[in-house]
């Protein structure tokens, strides 16, 4: 992931003639349709690129940490005899690209201060599930999976220019094809929709 962050700001500078942002936004990160009620709230990295003055380009780099209340379950070892319950406590490790394009819908990004737009590209994260089992009598276990989820996503929202400085509010819904809640037995569980609204700035580094 961090090979691909770093190709693709490298990209962006060796087209710096035009202009390039950077940023940074703070928003929340829902699964609906999910077994759990999975909503939690993160940072987001951004960095922005335009040479036309209604089409702008972006690369986002979002961080989210979701931890479910612990619930009780039943463990066994691997020869089949029960343990004892266990109170399990699962959380969940969020590393999320969107690279895209969006389009102006009320003017142009350069000279209108405040305006709409919209937009869609494609999405990547990198999800780390862990477990932890706290059972009575035992040494705390821990378990890991990863897996990698990736699909489309749409934007909307809008942008408030207050020079060099540019607010924007936007709405994204992303579509995996991969279910984007796993379970520790390496079944998917969970919706297969992110949905995010995040509140952020941004300041030309290039022009």
């Amino acid at each position: 992931m961090k090979k691909l962050f770093i190709l693709l700001i490298a990209i962006g500078f060796k087209f710096s003639y035009a202009q390039l942002c950077v940023g940074a936004a703070f928003g929340t990160f829902n699964n609906p349709g999910s077994d759990f009620k999975f909503r939690t709230l993160g940072p987001t990295l951004m960095l922005e690129y335009s040479n036309n003055e209604e089409v702008e380009y972006y690369l986002n780099a979002s961080f989210y940490k979701k931890t479910l209340d612990s619930y009780t379950s039943t463990v066994y070892d691997e020869n089949g005899f029960m343990i004892g319950d266990a109170s399990i406590t699962e959380t969940y490790n969020y590393k999320y690209l969107q690279v895209g394009f969006k389009t102006s819908l009320a003017g142009d990004f350069s000279d209108t201060r405040f305006n709409f737009f919209a937009g869609g590209g494609g999405a990547l994260g990198f999800v780390s599930n862990q477990y932890k089992y706290d059972i009575p009598g035992y040494d705390k276990a821990t378990q890991k999976l990863n897996f990698v989820i990736y699909g489309f996503n749409f934007n909307t929202g809008m942008q408030w220019r207050l020079k060099p400085v540019t607010i924007e509010l936007k709405g994204n819904l992303d579509f995996s094809l991969k279910p984007v809640v796993a379970g520790n037995e390496g079944g998917y569980l969970g919706a297969y929709t992110l949905t995010s609204l995040r509140l952020g700035a941004f300041i030309p580094i290039t022009k």
